[in-house]
């Protein structure tokens, strides 16, 4: 028998039970280097959650969802799902991987704004969609008056975080937004 299988095995043939072996094996295995470091190519980042309490902060969060956009699309070994398409999943409850191959993306940035007086909180995660995995997480207190320091620190980090999955030989730096006074 051990003969049979072993000729199976250099014709590229294996019988159920050796196959059946193999997925067990792989399902309890480390995945491979190459999947683990890799694999985005494309992303979408959801209309981010207004979480103030506060429907009349609705464009606060919509802001924060268009910034990130415009900032990740500057990738351009990335692909960035738009604005429009994106704004069909606002209040939508689908699981991630769901939303994810509607859109045919690797990765899902979700996250939410909190805006309190003249602090705002924003909490960011990048999630690989396949399996949900979180890649990074993080949240960001500051100022209102640094609101766009603030979203450039945010997509700076989520870029930092995806760079070495695509090509960690390209260097990604964003700019800080001039001070407009």
């Amino acid at each position: 028998a051990d003969a049979g299988a072993l000729v199976r095995a250099l014709r590229g043939e294996a019988s159920e039970a050796e196959s059946s072996l193999e997925r067990r094996r792989a399902a309890f295995s480390p995945a491979p280097e190459s999947e683990t470091a890799g694999g985005i190519r494309s992303l979408v980042v959801l209309p981010f959650e207004n979480r103030s309490g506060d429907a009349t902060q609705e464009y606060f969060a919509d802001g924060m969802t268009d910034a990130l956009i415009t900032d990740l699309a500057q990738i351009g070994a990335l692909r960035v799902i738009s604005r429009t398409s994106v704004m069909h999943y606002k209040g939508v409850h689908k699981p991630l991987p769901e939303i994810a191959r509607e859109l045919n993306v690797d990765a899902v940035v979700e996250g939410s704004v909190l805006r309190d007086h003249d602090r705002v909180r924003i909490t960011a995660q990048l999630i690989r969609a396949s399996d949900q995995t979180h890649l990074w997480a993080n949240s960001y207190d500051d100022e209102i008056e640094e609101v766009l320091a603030l979203q450039s620190s945010v997509a700076q980090a989520i870029c930092e975080a995806i760079q070495p999955r695509i090509s960690p030989a390209l260097p990604w730096e964003f700019a800080r937004p001039p001070r407009v006074k």
